[in-house]
């Protein structure tokens, strides 16, 4: 992604990191089970792979909302926001930030789940830390539109399986629903379909579903293929819903055509030692589909189109629809 973030974002992160004796030590396969990690894991995660996630979801929907929804993003006051499978917080976060710099908004209500108490415990200090308060203090400066916003957050350890999927088991609807690198870890077939099975339904009339994940390659094909297919199914039964990025996953799904699948977004400067003033930086690439009701679809799909058309300007790791852009 090609946009240019606000200094306090890194700011943050160095002091976070630093306030909870985060350290840097990265492993592929480390990284791909995080339901049982303790503090010392959580340490680990939080020097190496917590920015790495914040910054990803920041880019996202920095970009969607910047470039597509415009400058004038209005509420009524309350923001609703779901994460199933929030860990510690680093996706949350990252939207978080968005919302307070992008949204005239009251007061955020904040619900989270994950299988992880550590976790949780991890997310609700984040939220109460040094780093967090000079953060929303930079975004006073900043004069963001969101940065007085009060803040209701509920975390509950929930764990989401075969059986058990939908955490909610109520009605409530909400304008933001978010799952970032979770879904990958669950032993569940068609694990993304299910999602959206399941959450969609929750969201408000203007909500939107951003459904991020990592893109390592699993039963011979990447996980944004799966995720791909699987929207597709997804959608060919779901007249009501819509897949705003890419945005021409409807017409692909129609005509009963398989999308190539292969949607990935490259994230610059996310992968480095915060703490080493000499560490080369890196970039991260994640797989990512942003979801809502239809209406709204509709009235955005001008503005998606040409955004989707800059994406692919970007080069070969930003292409959102292969299809749409042979």
């Amino acid at each position: 992604m090609t946009i240019a973030r606000p200094d306090y974002l890194e700011e943050f992160l160095v002091s976070l990191i630093r306030e909870f004796k985060g350290f840097y030590a990265p492993n592929s396969e480390w990284v791909k089970s995080t339901v049982d990690y303790y503090e010392e894991d959580l340490r680990r995660y939080l020097g190496t792979y917590f920015p790495r996630s914040l910054l990803e979801t920041y880019d996202i929907a920095s970009e969607l909302f910047g470039k597509v929804f415009g400058s004038q993003i209005a509420t009524d006051g309350e923001l609703r926001i779901l994460d199933v499978g929030c860990g510690m917080g680093g996706g949350t976060i990252g939207l978080l930030f968005v919302v307070l710099e992008k949204f005239r908004v009251e007061k955020v209500i904040l619900r989270g789940f994950d299988a992880n108490d550590e976790s949780l415990r991890f997310f609700r200090e984040i939220l109460n830390s040094g780093a967090w308060n000079k953060a929303r203090e930079a975004l006073r400066k900043l004069e963001a539109p969101g940065a007085d916003a009060d803040m209701a957050v509920g975390l509950r350890k929930v764990s989401v399986s075969q059986r058990i999927f939908d955490v909610l088991q109520d009605n409530s609807e909400y304008d933001v629903v978010l799952t970032s690198k979770m879904l990958n870890e669950l032993n569940v077939e068609k694990k993304y379909r299910r999602f959206l099975e399941t959450y969609l339904p929750h969201l408000s009339e203007h909500g939107i579903c951003f459904v991020i994940d990592v893109n390592d390659k699993r039963d011979c094909l990447h996980i944004s293929q799966h995720l791909s297919n699987e929207s597709l199914e997804f959608l060919q039964s779901h007249d009501e819903f819509e897949c705003l990025l890419p945005p021409g996953c409807r017409i692909c799904a129609e005509g009963d055509r398989r999308c190539e699948g292969f949607l990935q977004i490259m994230c610059r400067d996310t992968n480095f030692d915060r703490l080493n003033p000499d560490a080369e930086r890196g970039v991260s690439k994640v797989c990512c589909r942003v979801f809502c009701r239809e209406p709204l679809y509709r009235y955005l799909k001008p503005q998606l189109m040409r955004f989707d058309f800059l994406a692919s300007e970007a080069g070969e790791n930003h292409v959102y629809c292969p299809r749409l852009h042979s």
